[in-house]
């Protein structure tokens, strides 16, 4: 894609921005989510499917895209790495991996290890970038966001597909590596989001980040232990309801901000939310869990759709390609 300028405003592949991997979590995550549904529900698996297809073809999309902006524009892929928030979306793409593994596995075992493999290699290796480039750089508190939460979060993710692939003793420590940092990382941002400036109005999405962590550790304990829903996967998963409560309590302040990707935000953390509740209805067989299951299935898949069809407009106006103003 070639630079051209309309309006005084430059597009260019290389603005395309780093935070479109979180689009691949929302969709992978939903597909899962259906997927499940169409067992525990006995509903159409096909629904699941179809998503969860969907969302392989558009993580190929998005990879294509943002490997064009990597060749033809190096120094922008160091300056997302640099950046104090879009930083930590990197791991995301990596993050997408493990998932499309996670749907990949049932056609192909071999084309989920390689998947898997090379997502959780990348990780845990740019984890260990980032965390370095904590420790290096001058941070500010005012600089934190829950998207400091990606990395770690991602670590947890492995298990999804990592159990069931055989790789069950990396599976457990690979969670317990995302379980610490997220623990440490949460209670920082619990102290910035007290005692200094709220983040900025287009980042207030990424607030739905903190409801991922509890999610899939509740997730990965039920996978790790052969779908038995122990008092540790209990506690997780009321955690993480606790947490969306809490986003819903304060949800006029998320209605009046302006389109932009951090929406994607909202859609991953709301499919690992809607799968840890389907998973413990599995378990608990009772209405409550039946309704607050469903109910989620359907407001994530409203969410997802929604933002998906904001970027795919977005994307036919040229915005994705546009240079940040100012």
């Amino acid at each position: 894609m070639t630079d051209n300028k309309i309006n005084n405003k430059i597009y260019s592949i290389r603005h395309f921005p780093v935070t479109m991997f979180a689009g691949i979590l929302g969709l992978s995550g939903l597909g899962l989510a259906w997927r499940n549904a169409g067992i525990v529900f006995d509903r159409t698996y096909a629904i699941g499917e179809v998503i969860s297809w969907f969302a392989v073809g558009y993580a190929i999309a998005i990879y294509i895209l943002y490997l064009i902006k990597i060749i033809r524009h190096p120094c922008f892929l160091i300056e997302d790495f640099n950046h104090p928030v879009r930083g930590n979306f990197l791991t995301a793409g990596s993050m997408g991996l493990m998932l499309i593994a996670a749907i990949i596995l049932p056609y192909s075992t071999m084309v989920a290890n390689i998947l898997w493999i090379c997502g959780a290699i990348l990780t845990v290796g740019l984890t260990l970038l980032i965390i370095k480039y904590w420790f290096l750089r001058d941070s500010k508190i005012d600089n934190m966001t829950p998207a400091w939460l990606i990395p770690p979060v991602g670590i947890i993710v492995a298990p999804i597909a990592g159990y069931n692939l055989g790789y069950h003793d990396l599976s457990w420590m690979l969670m317990g590596i995302g379980m610490i940092f997220w623990l440490i990382l949460f209670s920082i941002f619990f102290n910035r989001q007290l005692f200094y400036p709220a983040i900025s109005k287009p980042l207030r999405p990424t607030l739905f980040i903190l409801i991922a962590p509890p999610a899939l550790c509740a997730i990965d304990l039920i996978i790790l232990q052969g779908g038995y829903v122990d008092n540790g996967a209990k506690m997780m998963y009321g955690v993480s309801l606790f947490i969306a409560l809490l986003m819903l309590i304060k949800i006029k302040y998320f209605i009046d901000i302006p389109f932009s990707m951090p929406w994607w935000s909202f859609t991953f953390p709301m499919s690992a939310l809607t799968i840890a509740s389907i998973l413990y209805h599995n378990h608990d067989d009772g209405i409550i869990s039946a309704i607050i299951a469903q109910i989620l299935l359907g407001l994530t898949s409203l969410i997802v759709a929604y933002v998906l069809i904001k970027t795919l407009i977005a994307f036919a106006s040229g915005k994705l390609f546009c240079a940040p103003s100012g």
